[in-house]
């Protein structure tokens, strides 16, 4: 079996929006393409390891640092606004087994 990667920006302002968001997207996933453990998508992901907030240009590399396995949970972050310092937006990314 293969693997797919997945990446989504989520909307959000703090942890609390982001987990919601983030079980809308699995549900979401596991309504559109079923419970499949080979869907390769983020309907496999039952939870996520959160990193601590980054600037836009610090993400790629931690992206690539952290890719995951596709058997393991999604990894997410928030990512800071420059100007305020304040939480932008979210992004979630990994691996999943298709």
């Amino acid at each position: 079996m293969g693997a797919h990667s997945f990446e989504y920006v989520i909307n959000a302002k703090n942890n609390t929006e982001f987990r919601q968001e983030f079980l809308k997207l699995v549900e979401r996933d596991r309504y559109e393409y079923g419970h499949s453990p080979y869907s390769g998508d983020i309907g496999q992901k039952h939870d996520y390891r959160m990193f601590d907030m980054v600037d836009p240009e610090d993400l790629f590399p931690l992206q690539e640092r952290h890719e995951g396995d596709k058997w393991g949970d999604a990894h997410a972050v928030a990512v800071s606004d420059k100007a305020t310092g304040e939480v932008s937006h979210y992004v979630v990314w990994g691996w999943a087994a298709d």
